[in-house]
């Protein structure tokens, strides 16, 4: 059997992907909740509400990947796994091949796009608005087209877990992004400006990928495709094919709701339901940071035919450490979100608190169980995944329109909420449980305590909020960082268990500089 507690913990590139990972998630939220105020502000409704209609559709485009960043990893860390070099170094010229000429069909589709922007979407502004988001979306284009073969590189720095590099670049991206972007709106530039000097940062950041593979790894790349066979060919292209639809399904759940607002109402909608999964886009943060860190170490796990308890001990340790911080972060924002998007978005603004609720509460359960999403995947039984999704995906998309007339931003929300919980949780969670062999009702055991001790609390939070009322934005931070602190001490004293007990202290004794006491690190999860 293999101790997970030891592979866990062993690795040097595993421990500090993860701690890099939030690191760089905790940095880029901070950095982003601070200067997004100062972006909307300074371009306005309809300006911001341009960019977010060209982002929308560059979140289109980029389907057009096809999940290839996955299976590159899945591939070469099997290989690598294996000892089979020369494989892995036609896999990585495959893709490159592959992706140089999906960046081709970006630009051109780019341009198309561009070509009838009048005929799809609604601008309040006329000709000029038009202009503004052609020019938005082909730069866009241009750099998701880079970012293509772009991705191959980072793929390949991920199977070498060489995460310290991978995530100090997101760090200086981030940091990066507001110390350019906030000069270019202060001298007057627009969405045009504020694209132009996201662009280029991101642009940066693929070229660092491809220099640092080339020149420190070394790693070799061959276009000799008859070292794969016939039979690989077509085991990579079916695992991408669901790989594939998954990331249609994504797009289609969260990027969808704005291109119907763009269609069918303006862009000043696709703002203000944009400042509402813009706060899910931090929440997923949390879940994906740790996820994609494991993912060769699970490949390597399923490679070696870990047994179903191996997986399932894993599953639910993460799923926990991942339920302490969402929870809280869920449970604190009903409680003080609509005064936080009040400080930070400004007035016109209100509904993103509905919108990002309703797709905040959902969306939990898959984030905290996104290990599971990373067990089937690297099994290669992520089929029945894809088309469920699928399905709930078209549903969902079928169902805002009407619902957008009706209800505008706040109907599509609707919509998303109720497809989610049908597919993301429901079926998912059967599909995991009689299927894949993972214990699920042990998974709930262990994590409905922590989700309860966090309602309790931000219950009585709730009660007394309503009677202090609003305040200024630092009685808003004191508010916080008092929930989050009894959130934190309510679960170490309740819930907590040993292992996670430790991390705390690791964390603790690293901060004042003292050491740790040794115990024994195998610790098992009881049913």
């Amino acid at each position: 059997m293999i101790d997970l507690d030891k592979s866990f913990d062993s690795s040097r590139n595993i421990k500090r992907g993860v701690i890099l990972s939030y690191l760089s998630m905790g940095l880029s939220i901070v950095i982003s909740i601070l200067y997004t105020p100062f972006v909307i502000r300074r371009l306005g409704e309809q300006q911001y509400g341009i960019y977010q209609v060209g982002a929308a559709v560059i979140g289109y485009l980029s389907i057009l990947n096809f999940g290839l960043g996955s299976t590159i990893v899945r591939y070469a860390a099997k290989y690598r796994t294996e000892k089979k070099e020369r494989e892995a170094s036609s896999l990585y010229g495959l893709f490159i091949t592959i992706f140089s000429v999906l960046a081709v069909i970006v630009i051109i589709s780019g341009f198309v796009i561009t070509c009838f922007k009048e005929s799809i979407f609604k601008v309040s502004t006329g000709a000029t608005g038009y202009r503004q988001l052609g020019i938005i979306i082909m730069l866009m284009s241009l750099n998701l087209a880079i970012s293509f073969p772009a991705s191959v590189y980072s793929s390949i720095i991920t199977t070498y877990e060489r995460f310290t590099f991978l995530k100090s670049v997101t760090i200086l991206t981030s940091i990066l992004t507001p110390a350019v972007v906030i000069p270019v709106l202060l001298l007057g530039y627009k969405a045009v400006g504020l694209t132009v000097a996201v662009q280029a940062i991101h642009i940066l950041a693929s070229f660092s990928y491809v220099a640092y593979v080339h020149f420190k790894l070394k790693v070799k790349i061959s276009f000799d495709l008859s070292v794969l066979g016939k039979d690989v060919l077509k085991s990579i292209f079916g695992f991408t094919l669901f790989i594939f639809i998954g990331v249609l399904i994504d797009q289609l759940y969260w990027s969808t709701d704005k291109i119907i607002l763009g269609v069918v109402i303006d862009e000043v909608a696709v703002g203000v339901y944009a400042v509402g999964a813009q706060i899910h886009s931090y929440y997923q943060q949390f879940s994906g940071s740790i996820s994609e860190v494991l993912f060769p170490r699970i490949t390597k796990m399923v490679t070696l035919d870990a047994s179903k308890k191996d997986l399932t001990e894993l599953f639910i340790k993460v799923g926990r450490m991942q339920n302490y911080i969402l929870s809280a972060i869920l449970i604190g924002f009903f409680v003080l979100g609509k005064e936080f998007i009040s400080f930070w978005a400004g007035r016109g603004y209100e509904d993103a608190y509905i919108i990002a609720l309703l797709v905040l509460t959902p969306a939990t359960v898959p984030l905290i169980q996104s290990t599971g999403f990373l067990i089937i995947k690297a099994m290669n039984k992520h089929r029945f995944r894809a088309i469920v999704y699928l399905i709930i995906a078209v549903l969902n998309a079928l169902t805002s329109i009407p619902a957008a007339m009706a209800l505008g931003g706040i109907g599509c929300a609707i919509c998303t909420c109720v497809c989610a919980v049908i597919g993301h949780g429901i079926i998912m969670n059967w599909y995991y449980y009689k299927k894949i062999g993972l214990d699920i009702p042990l998974f709930w055991r262990k994590n409905v305590p922590i989700l309860l001790v966090t309602a309790v609390i931000g219950a009585l939070f709730f009660a007394v909020n309503v009677i202090i009322g609003p305040g200024s934005f630092i009685m808003l931070c004191v508010k916080i960082a008092v929930f989050a602190a009894v959130v934190f001490v309510a679960q170490y004293l309740v819930n907590m268990n040993e292992f996670e007990k430790g991390l705390i202290k690791r964390v603790f004794y690293k901060v004042i500089g003292a050491k740790p006491e040794r115990k024994d690190k195998n610790v098992t999860i009881q049913k």
